[in-house]
């Protein structure tokens, strides 16, 4: 089977669903530090593994299970149904306090972990590796 230059997008699974929020999560870790000016080295190769790290360790969360499913129930690959589905905007995006929950810091609230439900700031979610297993 051939598929037409530029379908990916439209068929794969992992494309459909998994990237889009993974994409999604990256964007908003990225807008944070610009708008924030936090000082750190772009090219810095700990700070990719520590943002992926997360993001995976993020997206990983029981939350998120149908959403990872519901890539292969778009691309057609199984009939089954789903209930409802959790994104990241929805789970790890709304909060309501504005700053991080570890004691004595004041920074700003970046992301609300999809796990403990706790709201971290760039600090202690990415320099700190917040991350569960």
């Amino acid at each position: 089977m051939i598929f037409p230059e530029g379908s990916t997008g439209y068929i794969q699974p992992q494309d459909l669903s998994l990237f889009r929020s993974w994409r999604f999560v990256h964007e908003k870790i990225e807008h944070y530090i610009h708008i924030n000016r936090k000082e750190m080295t772009v090219s810095d190769r700990q700070y990719f593994i520590n943002v992926h790290s997360v993001i995976h360790n993020q997206l990983s969360a029981p939350q998120f299970k149908n959403l990872i499913k519901n890539g292969f129930i778009q691309a057609r690959i199984t009939n089954e149904t789903m209930e409802q589905i959790q994104k990241p905007k929805d789970v790890c995006f709304k909060f309501y306090d504005l700053y991080c929950s570890t004691y004595d810091c004041s920074e700003r609230t970046l992301l609300m972990c999809a796990w403990c439900e706790k709201t971290l700031c760039y600090y202690h979610l990415i320099e700190g590796l917040h991350l569960h297993l």
